[in-house]
């Protein structure tokens, strides 16, 4: 008799610490879809997703719908935007031209599961590599903002 009370004493414990879990996941998910589903919501037709810098803006929404795990088309069309930029810009604000913006293709591209060194007809990588100084620094011209 004592067995089976501490036997369904431990299986109410586990049912009770176990149900918060499983709610928290479930808010998590639901958090995450949310998010994504404005994320996405800002996108523009020709994938865009433009704030403060598109290219920017684009490459933080892929790291945002590849760490959720949801948003696979707005994904997908953004990195088709920003692979677009990378070989042929709209504009000069859309250039992918300095350490710290092609450091934010970069990972967007890897995110998506992309390969960079071979990402809208160009080797981000390299490009980067190219630009370390023996002191580990990037370039003399380099911008403040140029760390990603």
């Amino acid at each position: 008799m004592h067995l089976r009370r501490l036997i369904a004493a431990g299986l109410t414990g586990a049912l009770v610490a176990g149900a918060p879990v499983a709610a928290g996941a479930a808010s998590r998910t639901r958090s995450a879809r949310t998010a994504v589903s404005y994320i996405a919501s800002k996108q523009n037709p020709g994938g865009a997703i433009p704030a403060f810098s598109k290219i920017g803006s684009t490459s933080d929404a892929v790291l945002a719908f590849a760490a959720a795990r949801r948003g696979r088309r707005p994904l997908n069309r953004a990195l088709d935007y920003l692979a677009k930029q990378v070989r042929d810009p709209q504009s000069a604000e859309e250039r992918v031209d300095t350490v710290g913006v092609r450091a934010k293709v970069v990972l967007a591209a890897v995110a998506g599961g992309r390969n960079p060194r071979r990402f809208g007809g160009r080797n981000l990588v390299g490009e980067i590599k190219i630009r370390q100084l023996p002191n580990g620094r990037y370039g003399g011209g380099t911008a403040v903002l140029d760390h990603a």
